[in-house]
């Protein structure tokens, strides 16, 4: 469940997003400079060989364990691992309605472990577009830094707009999960990028980074996860600025204090958490859904100890002995992109394979329960009561 406190705790999500295209874009631009240009093919390979092997185990690991019966209450899990597989796990559940607060609104059997991966599809579609699109801003600014630069507020206040015209056009479910009603979030760390790209940033701007971690922490504390709430209504693209500024502001020398917030930022125990956060993100959940209160025994903090160092075990697997080696490897841009084509084929084939989703008495589907209810009390004469039924 939520976060006690942290209702708002989502927007971390939020974050990422802006921290993922000011990064994507400091990568790229830095490339243009050196090399006088931008290699697509290697960029999607090198974004391949990070990021789809970890991501198709996981799902292999869920589809394997619901054909096993593990997740059988699910409803459609197949089609919701084949959506995650080719990275449109957020058009999917706009499609079926599937909100945020619909993830905890459920009970534990009902929750599918494949919830998150919307996140992971808008990265995708990004990592797809952003390069394409840079390109053609670097040679319509033709190298003068100011137009490219105002380009990329231009874009950012259009993301802006698209994101408030899409929360009012189709509510709110699409304010959150829709590509482009999030995509103003990664384009205001792609504008932190332009802006900054061989700038150094003065020491006066330092001031902006406790005011930012401020108001982030705030935001997070302050905001619920109901449909009612700003974030569901066009807001997202804005509360991006607060993590713009605390970006802008880490990059300042600051103070000299022996203890700079970017020399906390770079503690051995941060980084090593760094190097996993990707398997963390992507086991979470499935290993929540499926290990409950019942399954382990346990229940309060220990429920919560056990979960975690499974967790992080998982995690920390992947990376050394899948993730690492692969994005270390030398396979060329061709033979990555036909591996990756057929490892996503061989994924989405072992969905259909699993059985249809179960009561835990072993009946048909909890939603099917409800449709022939909903038949058979409309079929059925009324029910009188009785002289001798008590009113109370």
């Amino acid at each position: 469940g939520e976060v006690p406190g942290f209702s708002g705790g989502y927007l971390g999500v939020s974050v990422f997003f802006t921290l993922s295209g000011y990064l994507i874009t400091t990568l790229l631009l830095v490339e243009h400079d050196t090399a006088q240009g931008i290699a697509l093919g290697r960029f999607y390979a090198r974004r391949l060989r990070r990021l789809l092997p970890a991501s198709l185990m996981t799902l292999a690991a869920v589809a394997l364990l619901a054909r096993g019966g593990v997740f059988e209450s699910v409803p459609d899990l197949g089609a919701r691992i084949r959506w995650s597989a080719v990275n449109l796990a957020n058009w999917d559940q706009q499609q079926t309605d599937t909100s945020y607060a619909a993830i905890f609104a459920g009970g534990p059997g009902s929750q599918s472990p494949v919830q998150h991966f919307w996140s992971l599809a808008i990265e995708e579609q990004f990592y797809l577009l952003a390069p394409l699109a840079l390109v053609g801003l670097l040679r319509w600014s033709k190298g003068a830094h100011r137009r490219l630069i105002a380009a990329a507020i231009a874009l950012y206040l259009a993301t802006v707009g698209l994101s408030f015209l899409i929360a009012g056009a189709l509510g709110p479910d699409a304010a959150y999960l829709h590509t482009a009603a999030r995509s103003g979030e990664l384009v205001a760390g792609v504008l932190v990028a332009v802006v900054l790209h061989r700038r150094a940033v003065s020491d006066r701007w330092a001031v902006l980074t406790p005011i930012a971690g401020g108001g982030l922490v705030a935001a997070m504390l302050l905001t619920g996860s109901s449909t009612q709430s700003w974030p569901y209504h066009g807001g997202l693209p804005l509360f991006a600025l607060l993590t713009a500024a605390l970006l802008t502001g880490l990059q300042a020398p600051g103070h000299a204090k022996p203890m700079r917030i970017k020399s906390v930022l770079s503690a051995p125990v941060l980084t090593s958490v760094g190097a996993v956060s990707y398997g963390l993100y992507l086991v979470h959940w499935p290993v929540f859904v499926w290990l409950t209160a019942d399954r382990l025994g346990v229940d309060g903090i220990a429920l919560h100890v056990t979960r975690l160092a499974i967790v992080v075990a998982l995690a920390t697997a992947s990376y050394v002995l899948v993730e690492r080696p692969i994005r270390r490897s030398s396979v060329g841009v061709a033979t990555t992109l036909g591996l990756s084509v057929v490892a996503i084929a061989v994924v989405v084939m072992s969905t259909f394979s699993i059985p249809p989703p179960t009561t835990p008495f072993g009946g048909v589907a909890d939603v099917d329960i409800q449709k022939a209810a909903a038949v058979a009390i409309a079929a059925s004469p009324p029910v009188r009561p009785t002289p001798s039924a008590s009113p109370v």
